[in-house]
């Protein structure tokens, strides 16, 4: 059975699992990224601040119960937006990269351009967003630290 795990990113205490919800919907049509972000802020009440939670899907095997994780690493990239006033970048928020192809661009310029559609419309100018990657394995989100 195809499940989703909910995880918050505070920059402190790092990654907390807040949940994991089974996907019942069986036309996969309709299961995009969106509907299982608006779906998990529903069942969880409203609480979450979506900018700062993803979702893994992962799969619960029905005769043990044991979730298997994907193998492949992420990527997670820190936005950041230039801000000249205080001389330094603000952080907007971090956004994980599960594709496994970044479809013929290198890493940076990936994540530059998700990054830009993403949060462009909260900025002044784009231009001025920037992004800082980093590669997690997806077993140890729970115990990755973002210190550079």
């Amino acid at each position: 059975m195809v499940a989703y795990e909910f995880y918050w990113g505070d920059l402190i205490k790092g990654y907390q699992l807040v949940g994991t919800l089974p996907e019942r919907r069986r036309n996969p049509l309709r299961i995009t990224q969106a509907s299982v972000m608006n779906w998990g802020e529903k069942f969880f009440d409203g609480k979450l601040d979506v900018k700062n939670v993803f979702f893994i899907q992962v799969t619960i095997d029905e005769n043990t119960g044991r979730i298997r994780r994907p193998d492949h690493e992420m990527i997670a990239y820190k936005v950041f937006y230039k801000n000249y006033e205080i001389k330094r970048g603000e952080l907007m928020g971090i956004l994980i990269e599960r594709r496994r192809d970044l479809r013929g661009m290198m890493q940076i310029e990936s994540g530059l351009k998700w990054a830009r559609s993403t949060f462009g419309d909260f900025v002044r100018d784009k231009r001025l967003i920037f992004v800082v990657p980093r590669e997690l394995k997806s077993i140890n989100l729970l115990k990755s630290d973002w210190s550079f």
